[in-house]
């Protein structure tokens, strides 16, 4: 092997944290052309961004398909039943996280075992049905109607782990050089997509409750955007079966004539602490949440979101086009847990913000004494809407980017559908469970004890970063550079 051939393996490392393991492996002569021939895969395997771009589209409308519902969800189920109640509700929302907890595992071992296609037809096959299903509501005998909403909720939650199943797409079809810019593009595809669904929702509103009949079904501001959505559903499944390509960019190993992945053998293994740091991360990106329920917040809650999902998409590009995106994933990991951190101490009821009418100051209390009337403050409307919209907004969008594409990084290239399933489960779950807690938990003394959990997790990822920063770095594999089309 020649001097600049060993020189550019050391050089290909890249990451300083990892030079003895560059190292050892040019010590060991001969070795290393295997390695790297097994390793490397062929030379013309490029990103593939006609079919990463489409994954942005796709990602996009299970986005639009996850927030369609969030305004008219309430108001419709009073309408088409009088039977519905408060926990009813609980159950209809419960059932789209449910539905996630249960595909994301199933569908990251489906995709491992197979490729992305498959798990993406069925993923979007059953949230066509369950569209329908919400569609159809009216048309159900008034004891079933109840239990067939839950049902379509359940189906619809299957669109949020086809999110996890294009990530996965996204991660094992880009270059490592491109893998950052692939995963900001997806997390401006969702972005939109996630803002779009309350407008949509919006521009219905027209037709009424009562509408008009069109071949036997309803067509109302409720009934549309869920034919729409159906709709949508049919053209994402046209999409992946005739236009979406799988070249493996990102895989190392041999690529079968059936198209099977056949993962290399001499992959070390990964760093499983660092990826449960990222697992921790990643759930809390998933349950970042800091609700006040009050008229106020509900009705200005279109205002705030939007501007949120602007400064998502705005931070996103900022990813993809500027030298921001050469920073230390790990820097920006900590400014992004550093942005949740400051929303938490600013929602916290500090004993100067005004006494929250909800909770009036007993008689005699000096409301600017720290007592129990301070657990009652209120957040001032403000301070509320600029914590959620230019801290949450930003964070969430580096946050959830750099955690997604460093744990792809530390996993190597090799097969992580299963990986990435599991991952978003446990997001959902987070986020499942997480609402339930901060509820009751507002109920008792309002914003105090949330803003406080929030502080201590966000604070026990900044330490989880620091501490282990020497680990938290992409997989370095001896005898070979860091794109495999190099």
């Amino acid at each position: 092997m020649s001097f600049g051939r060993e020189c550019g393996l050391y050089i290909g490392t890249r990451y300083q944290g990892q030079k003895a393991v560059a190292e050892q492996a040019l010590s060991a002569p001969g070795k290393q052309e295997h390695v790297a021939g097994n390793l490397r895969g062929p030379a013309n395997r490029q990103t593939d961004w006609p079919s990463i771009y489409l994954t942005c589209l796709l990602i996009g409308f299970a986005g639009l398909n996850m927030t369609i519902y969030a305004t008219s969800l309430w108001p419709y189920t009073t309408w088409v039943t009088k039977q519905a109640d408060v926990a009813w509700l609980g159950y209809a929302l419960a059932g789209t996280s449910l539905g996630s907890i249960l595909a994301d595992p199933l569908f990251g071992w489906w995709q491992q075992k197979t490729n992305s296609k498959p798990p993406l037809l069925f993923g979007f096959a059953v949230t066509l049905i369950g569209n329908i299903l919400y569609a159809l509501l009216p048309i159900f005998p008034e004891a079933a109607i109840l239990y067939v909403l839950v049902i379509s909720r359940i189906f619809l939650g299957f669109s949020s782990s086809a999110i996890g199943l294009l990530r996965t797409f996204v991660s094992m079809n880009t270059l490592e050089k491109d893998r950052l810019l692939g995963t900001a593009a997806l997390s401006i595809g969702l972005t939109l997509g996630l803002s779009l669904g309350p407008v949509v929702q919006m521009a219905a509103i027209p037709l009424g409750e009562e509408g008009f009949t069109l071949f036997g079904i309803l067509m109302d501001q409720y009934t549309v955007p869920a034919i729409l959505m159906s709709i949508l559903c049919i053209v994402n499944l046209i999409i992946i079966q005739f236009y979406l390509h799988e070249n493996f960019a990102g895989f190392a190993g041999e690529i079968g004539d059936d198209g099977e992945a056949k993962e290399d053998p001499s992959l070390p293994p990964y760093d499983k602490v660092a990826l449960g740091v990222l697992f921790y991360i990643w759930c809390l990106m998933m349950t970042a949440s800091a609700s006040e329920y009050t008229h106020e917040v509900i009705t200005k809650h279109g205002i705030l979101q939007s501007v949120q999902c602007v400064l998502s998409a705005i931070a996103a590009i900022l990813l993809m086009k500027t030298r921001i995106r050469n920073i230390d994933n790990r820097i920006q990991l900590s400014f992004a847990l550093c942005l949740f951190l400051f929303a938490s101490l600013f929602l916290f009821p500090w004993p100067f913000f005004e006494p929250a009418q909800d909770f009036p100051v007993p008689p005699g209390q000096n409301p600017h004494q720290c007592d129990a009337a301070c657990l009652k403050r209120r957040v001032p409307m403000w301070l509320y809407f600029f914590s959620l919209a230019f801290c949450y907004g930003p964070a969430a969008s580096i946050g959830v980017t750099v955690t997604n594409s460093l744990a792809t990084l530390v996993v190597g290239p090799r097969k992580q559908a299963l990986i990435q399933g599991w991952m978003t489960a446990a997001g959902s779950l987070s986020s499942f469970l997480w609402p339930l807690g901060a509820t009751e938990a507002f109920k008792m003394d309002g914003m105090r004890t949330i803003s406080l959990a929030n502080t201590s997790f966000y604070l026990i990822g900044l330490v989880l970063i620091v501490f282990y920063r020497k680990r938290l770095l992409p997989l370095v594999i001896p005898g070979r550079s860091m794109d495999f089309a190099a």
